[in-house]
C-alpha cells in the first residue's frame, strides 16, 4: 500500500470479507439458539449484514477494486472462537449468552472497521462517508439489540 486510498480500499475489502464470514456463521448460531428473540435478532443480523455488504461492494467497485480480494483473519478468529465456545456451552440460556457475546464481539469489530473507513473516506473526499456512517449506525443498533436480549431474556435465565 502506497497511498491513503490504498489503505482505504484494503480496509473496505477486509470489511467485505468479515461480513461474508459473519453471514456464514449466523445460520449456525441460529440453529443453536433457544431464545426466540435471539433467533429473530440473528435473522435480522443476516439481512442487515447482507445489505451492508452490498453497499461495501458497490463502494469498492466504484474505486476500481474487487471486493473479494482480501481475507479478514481477525473475523476468522472471532468466528472460530464463537464455534468453539458455543460447542462447549450448555444448551439453552447459557449457550444463548455465549452466542450473544460472540455476536457482540463481531459487531464491535465491524463498528471499528466501518468507523475507520468512514474517517478515511472523509479525509479522501470520496463522498462515501455518509454510507459508511449508516453502516456504523446499523451495526451499533444490532449490538444494542443483543445487549437488550441478554439483559432482559437470556442472562437472567442462564
Amino acid at each position: 500500500m502506497d497511498t491513503l486510498k490504498d489503505v482505504y480500499t484494503q480496509q473496505l475489502r477486509d470489511i467485505y470479507s468479515s461480513n461474508e464470514q459473519t453471514l456464514a456463521l449466523v445460520p449456525e448460531m441460529q440453529k443453536l439458539a433457544s431464545d426466540d428473540r435471539l433467533k429473530k435478532a440473528l435473522d435480522k443480523t443476516t439481512s442487515i449484514v447482507r445489505q451492508q455488504n452490498e453497499a461495501i461492494a458497490a463502494i469498492v467497485k466504484k474505486h476500481g477494486a474487487d471486493p473479494k480480494g482480501e481475507f479478514c483473519k481477525g473475523t476468522q478468529g472471532l468466528v472460530n472462537e464463537a464455534k468453539d465456545d458455543t460447542g462447549e456451552a450448555k444448551e439453552g440460556p447459557v449457550r444463548d449468552a455465549v452466542i450473544i457475546a460472540s455476536m457482540q464481539r463481531i459487531s464491535h469489530y465491524a463498528i471499528a472497521g466501518y468507523g475507520t473507513c468512514k474517517a478515511l473516506a472523509k479525509q479522501l473526499g470520496t463522498g462515501d462517508d455518509s454510507d459508511l456512517a449508516q453502516c456504523v449506525a446499523r451495526a451499533a443498533e444490532g449490538d444494542e439489540t443483543f445487549t437488550t436480549i441478554a439483559e432482559e431474556n437470556v442472562n437472567p435465565s442462564a
